[in-house]
């Protein structure tokens, strides 16, 4: 306890040495009452890590649950253009050990796309925020069009009203590739030693609204049906494909690729499973 009082003393005599040392100015009872606050929490946090058989224990303030935590940071979607236009919702569950009104502060590091440093969330139903005091915290966002392609990381940091901070981080992939948002084959399952009939079904969606899908393929090698085995376009943005599986096909599960290519060559691609039974 003893010690603990002197470290506080000490503080307190900084503060004072340090504002009395410039000329003549001497400390103000508002001063004073700063300083005295100040100290008085820094001989909690001291408190806090104290400990009667190790003394003062500074690894003990892992175990301090003073910190808030991110549970997760969430970006949707996970792959997005450099459009300026689509829509990016970036969305963090926060928790404190003093509640969630204890939570100062959730700002998102946007500068890898483009855009602000210090962006904040908010918890306030409004701004693309679904559910007030839920403790999700989001923002919209897009992707500048000058950001090149590939994986951009996105951190976030929430500061609690002690000063306690958190950090947490997410990526999102930058690309103007067509994706595959469904992918469906019937039946799932095939005798193998039997000519079965299949149909695959896709759609496809283009990043860009002007920049159409060119052509949509199956590698059905592991079929035995060929490479580069063409979809029919069904409307303006779901194909299909009608094939027989060959006798020959022994049992296994048997990979099939689909890939989407739009008018500028950017290419997508997704994988689906068909099982040959005995």
């Amino acid at each position: 306890m003893a010690i603990r009082k002197k470290i506080v003393i000490a503080i307190f005599m900084l503060f004072v040495i340090a504002v009395s040392s410039f000329g003549e100015e001497v400390i103000s009872k508002g001063d004073a009452i700063d300083i005295i606050s100040a100290a008085k929490f820094v001989r909690q946090k001291i408190g806090n890590l104290f400990s009667w058989t190790k003394g003062y224990d500074l690894s003990a303030i892992n175990k301090i649950k003073l910190v808030p935590s991110i549970k997760y940071v969430k970006v949707v979607p996970k792959r997005i253009p450099p459009d300026g236009r689509t829509v990016l919702e970036l969305y963090a569950l926060i928790d404190d050990p003093e509640g969630p009104t204890n939570i100062k502060g959730v700002r998102a590091d946007l500068e890898n796309i483009g855009k602000l440093k210090e962006a904040t969330l908010v918890d306030t139903g409004l701004w693309g925020d679904q559910v007030a005091g839920d403790n999700i915290y989001s923002l919209q966002s897009n992707v500048s069009p000058n950001i090149s392609l590939g994986d951009k990381e996105i951190s976030v940091k929430a500061i609690n009203k002690n000063g306690w901070l958190a950090l947490s981080k997410t990526t999102i992939i930058v690309d103007k590739s067509p994706q595959i948002i469904e992918l469906n084959i019937y039946p799932k399952t095939v005798k193998a030693g039997a000519e079965t009939p299949i149909t695959i079904t896709a759609k496809v969606i283009s990043p860009y609204e002007k920049i159409g899908i060119k052509e949509v393929f199956a590698d059905l090698r592991s079929l035995a049906l060929g490479e580069n085995v063409k979809l029919i376009k069904k409307n303006y943005n779901e194909f299909s494909l009608n094939a027989i599986v060959p006798s020959i096909v022994k049992r296994g599960e048997k990979s099939l690729t689909i890939y989407a290519i739009n008018n500028d060559g950017n290419i997508g691609e997704k994988n689906i499973v068909l099982n040959v039974t005995p």
